[in-house]
């Protein structure tokens, strides 16, 4: 194959997946489950942190305490929000078209350059987009089902920025250009001070390369650790939170409690093809070839179980990078099979030997996962979802995000609304208005707990009409959200039992006539604004 045609290969399939990515972009839809993702906290970063450019407040709730949200690329979102005549969910569009090219070329650049060889891009590519089970739906995860939701995240946005940094730098280790370097140092502070975890990451592949790619290894580590230094300074300097502070509370369930279990049979549908990875990596071992990609997953999943028995929860999402490694072990193997070559395809059909045997079993195991991830996309941009228990079956599901659009046009900056924590959390982002109450809490929040019990309270049935009054002049409410998938006969084994949690009973719904006047009703949202004193 010919460089032009493996260069207009990689283009085409680009271009067809970025057409992909800006069609589920201008939906709007989210998937079923949005409600569940961190979108509304970044969206609210960026919209607080434009409001108030050099000392941004908590963007979720009324308090002055900071978070650790407020990054320099989110620094960047909220001032082009600021001084520019483009709106809030414009600029995120943007930023997640950036973030999608700016992965697309560094994972070109990256791959041709390791590899050196100009067909793997898209061996790479399609292997790290496809080759999934069913999603997780966390942080971190760059299937193609998931990264058009969330491609201007900041996890995802230092991922993509990864492949360009390691490309700098595998440029500097073998042609010892100092103008490398220093594009690589750029690249390592932005990426370590956008997302810490995706950061510590970058920096363990960054030390990979140097021992299994370097020439000069004692001169490139140290280079290597002046860099590590440098950005690891500039994360103490950065002002709008106390990075260590941070840092040390993020490895506990004060911030993150969200276990996903590498052994657990639910992940491990989840990992799916990846597995295959796993005699990839002992061939490449065997052979010595690509030390990086075998001391990467050994490192990643060091990491991973380290953090299991430490109980550091954050550290799951070392699932991902372990999966990383697994993917490229999968695309070596599958570039040696020719497997994306139709003449290798079309030789293996007619001849049925023993060769053609993992040609025919790798293509179809692509060709199932392209399908599935493609689909499951697909039908939730219809409006649909595929579930796979009790039955595979196809059902409809209503956009989550319709009932915010329309209750947005009722709220205020500066208004507080009470509602459950899970409702609560997309309101700051869509509204300007605060909450009272965190679903995923905030090492810079130090009383949610609090928060959480008294709204626990107040959705109770038992609580007395006095005591929800309290608690509403506690927190300054001005508004009080129900959501009515929470009635008294939603279900009880949803989310930890969330909606069973947080019901409306038909006692809060009596003192709420009484406590305030409904000014916005639809099928999914009741909203009250609360009565004067």
């Amino acid at each position: 194959m010919s460089k032009l045609q493996v260069e207009k290969n990689y283009f085409l399939t680009g271009l067809a997946l970025f057409l992909i990515f800006t069609a589920v972009t201008f939906t709007g839809r989210q998937g079923p489950l949005v409600e569940l993702y961190d979108y509304r906290e970044h969206v609210a970063s960026i919209r607080e942190m434009s409001l108030k450019l050099l000392s941004p407040g908590n963007p979720l709730i009324e308090d002055s305490r900071p978070t650790l949200r407020y990054t320099p690329y989110i620094f960047l979102l909220a001032a082009i929000t600021k001084f520019t005549p483009l709106s809030l969910f414009t600029v995120v569009k943007i930023a997640s078209f950036c973030s999608f090219i700016l992965f697309l070329a560094g994972l070109y650049l990256w791959s041709m350059e390791y590899f050196r060889d100009r067909t793997m891009p898209l061996y790479v590519l399609v292997c790290l987009l496809f080759l999934w089970g069913k999603p997780f739906g966390y942080s971190n995860e760059y299937c193609l089902r998931f990264f058009a939701y969330t491609a201007f995240y900041p996890s995802l946005v230092s991922f993509s920025l990864s492949f360009s940094g390691l490309y700098f730098l595998l440029l500097f280790l073998r042609l010892e250009k100092k103008k490398y370097y220093l594009y690589y140092l750029f690249c390592s502070a932005v990426i370590f001070l956008t997302h810490p975890l995706t950061g510590s990451f970058f920096l363990l592949c960054s030390f990979l390369l140097v021992l299994t790619e370097g020439k000069c290894r004692m001169k490139q580590s140290a280079l290597l650790f002046a860099g590590f230094a440098v950005t690891g300074l500039l994360a103490l300097l950065w002002p709008y939170y106390p990075f260590l502070e941070a840092v040390a509370k993020s490895t506990t369930t004060a911030w993150y409690d969200f276990k996903m279990y590498l052994y657990d049979i639910n992940n491990a549908y989840r990992i799916g093809p990846a597995f295959l990875g796993i005699p990839v990596l002992l061939l490449l071992l065997k052979k010595r070839k690509h030390l990086f990609i075998v001391s990467g997953f050994i490192a990643c999943s060091g990491i991973y179980f380290f953090g299991r028995q430490m109980d550091i929860f954050l550290l799951d999402r070392y699932i991902f990078f372990i999966m990383f490694f697994l993917h490229l072990a999968l695309a070596w193997y599958l570039r040696t099979l020719g497997v994306l070559s139709f003449a290798a395809i079309k030789k293996s059909v007619f001849t049925l030997d023993a060769k053609s045997v993992p040609v025919l079993f790798f293509t179809a195991v692509l060709c199932i996962s392209i399908f599935y991830q493609t689909a499951k996309l697909g039908f939730e941009q219809a409006g649909c979802q595929i579930n796979f228990t009790p039955l595979p079956a196809v059902s409809g599901y209503e956009n989550p995000l319709d009932n915010y659009n329309q209750v947005r046009n009722f709220l205020n900056t500066g208004d507080i609304v009470l509602s459950d924590p899970l409702t609560s959390w997309l309101i700051p982002a869509f509204t300007g208005a605060k909450i009272v109450a965190l679903y995923h809490n905030s090492p810079m929040v130090r009383d949610n707990n609090i928060r959480t019990q008294d709204v626990l309270e107040f959705y109770d049935v038992k609580t007395a009409t006095q005591d929800r009054k309290n608690i509403i002049a506690k927190y300054s409410a001005t508004h009080v959200l129900l959501n009515r998938s929470r009635m008294k006969d939603a279900p009880a084994n949803r989310i930890r039992n969330y909606y069973h949690d947080f019901r409306i009973s038909d006692r809060l719904m009596k003192d709420m006539t009484g406590l305030g006047k409904i000014v916005f009703k639809n099928r999914g949202f009741i909203l009250f604004k609360i009565k004067s004193a």
